[in-house]
């Protein structure tokens, strides 16, 4: 390979990582603990289902996702997004499986099972602190299912809502003040 090839390989990978380094530093990493979202916006968009879709390149909609990565959970219920923007989410029911119906609570050898179950995937982010997903959901009354929305909101707290059901759930990032984990 000649030196002026050489050169621009060197470039391109370089600039991919200042970009990587600079959406890390930027909105956070919570795989290790870290946020730097301190505002209050909560920014209101349009329904992902009135939206036009939009296609992006991989790595835009890879580096869109990083605010989200990581856990995120509260009394009772948690979700983990990975960098692809796949999630799944369990929580109690408070209902056992010997007197209740699925989705219901299980119990082993004194460790309780979550009986609540769900998964999503984020299909879109716009702007950076809201990200639109599909769910699907074992028990929508707790997390919803269908089109959700995600919005990261102040104090490392993710609010994931449906706008066709309005049910809303805040969960806690590991940066949260104590008081979001709940009792």
């Amino acid at each position: 390979m000649d030196r002026s090839r050489t050169v621009i390989i060197v470039v391109a990978i370089a600039a991919v990582a200042a970009i990587s380094i600079a959406a890390i530093v930027t909105f956070g990493n919570h795989s290790t603990g870290t946020s730097t979202s301190s505002s209050t916006n909560h920014t209101t968009v349009a329904s992902p289902t009135t939206a036009a879709p939009t296609t992006v390149p991989a790595e835009t909609f890879t580096s869109q996702v990083v605010p989200f990565v990581g856990t995120w959970s509260t009394h009772g219920i948690g979700i983990t997004i990975n960098s692809t923007g796949a999630g799944t989410g369990g929580w109690r029911t408070y209902n056992f499986c010997s007197n209740s119906p699925p989705p219901c609570d299980s119990e082993t050898s004194n460790n309780i099972i979550d009986g609540g179950a769900a998964t999503f995937t984020i299909q879109s982010v716009s702007p950076s602190t809201v990200a639109h997903a599909t769910s699907s959901s074992n028990e929508p009354t707790t997390f919803p299912s269908g089109e959700i929305d995600l919005s990261l909101i102040s104090n490392d707290e993710l609010v994931v809502t449906s706008p066709s059901t309005r049910v809303n759930v805040t969960l806690c990032g590991p940066s949260a003040p104590t008081v979001c984990f709940g009792a």
